[in-house]
């Protein structure tokens, strides 16, 4: 018995009710609530009862706060992310079967190098520092404009951008530390960490359009 569109609006409203603020995540659960609730219609069972026994048999908790499916949205989102994070580690080792990929980098670590011997630290440092920074205003300006095309709470488009921001997190770190050391251990680190920097950076945004292009996706059959 196929459900008639009242009927799946009806249970993405519930969805959203009982704590499903992810629309992507909605999306995915429709289609195997829908079954469920389908088979117990032929079963015998009235709508309301069906999808709230399918709502169960998915992992719904009665929960006072509002959020009825924590646990169900916790395993989505970490399996999400695990996935965006192996993609990310895919398109790290695939850049370079690309020889001009590999050209390309190993040329502009020539170039940082020259750079690194010929400048003096201070002026070294602070070019490092707005190599640093790019990737970073970048990333917030991607940001501001998923929320400015309003796609709204979703998983994908959040794990995507946690998985580019991820090089910076790390590199942050160790940049505010460095600060406390000398100048050939920073010009080391800078040396040592910037290639790997920009490469985990620009994998991650490869990562982040992944996540674009299933959003597409999912508008597409909202739209449909």
């Amino acid at each position: 018995m196929e459900l008639t569109e009242k009927q799946l609006a009806y249970i993405l409203d519930r969805l959203e009710k009982d704590g499903i603020k992810y629309w992507d995540l909605r999306l995915e659960l429709l289609d195997h609530v829908a079954v469920l609730v389908e088979d117990k219609l032929v079963a015998g069972s009235n709508f309301r009862a069906a999808v709230q026994e399918s709502f169960e048999e998915i992992g719904w908790k009665e929960n006072f706060n509002g959020s009825c499916f924590e646990s169900l949205i916790a395993t989505h989102y970490k399996e999400v992310y695990k996935g965006y994070q192996r993609q990310h580690r895919k398109a790290f080792v695939s850049f370079f079967k690309s020889v001009r990929n590999t050209v390309v980098f190993m040329s502009g670590i020539g170039l940082y190098l020259i750079l690194a011997y010929t400048l003096s630290f201070r002026y070294f440092n602070k070019m490092s520092v707005i190599i640093f920074i790019l990737p970073v205003v970048y990333y917030f300006y991607l940001l501001v404009k998923s929320y400015v095309k309003k796609w709204g709470p979703s998983m994908h488009l959040e794990s995507g951008l946690a998985v580019y921001g991820l090089a910076f997190t790390i590199m942050q770190g160790v940049v505010n530390l460095a600060t406390e050391l000398s100048e050939t251990v920073q010009l080391s680190l800078w040396i040592g960490l910037m290639p790997v920097y920009l490469l985990s950076s620009f994998t991650g945004y490869l990562v982040f359009k992944n996540s674009l292009r299933q959003l597409n996706s999912y508008k597409k059959v909202t739209s449909a």
